[in-house]
């Protein structure tokens, strides 16, 4: 993944509070957002966890290899659902 996209990602989920509503980008498929909408929440939380433990015991370093590994996981899980879900899109239509 491109350094650039990653640190945008890091910052987008970083800073969103877990409570903030996930809405629908312009143009895209009902299955991404659905994709999104199921694995956001658990990247936030993930992060929220980080955010927990450097608070008490972990150095910045941790935090951000912690906040990392918190968004590769969720990248990895929205790619797949969003993968799987455009399989089952082909083959429904035939």
């Amino acid at each position: 993944m491109p350094p650039r996209i990653a640190i945008a990602l890091l910052l987008a989920l970083g800073t969103a509070q877990a409570a903030e509503p996930i809405a629908k980008l312009r143009g895209e498929p009902a299955g991404s957002f659905q994709c999104r909408s199921t694995w956001i929440p658990p990247a936030r939380q993930c992060m929220a966890r980080c955010d927990a433990a450097a608070a008490s015991t972990r150095g910045e370093h941790d935090w951000f290899e912690c906040v990392q590994g918190c968004t590769a996981e969720g990248l990895r899980a929205i790619g797949s659902c969003r993968h799987a879900a455009g399989t089952q899109a082909v083959l429904a239509s035939r």
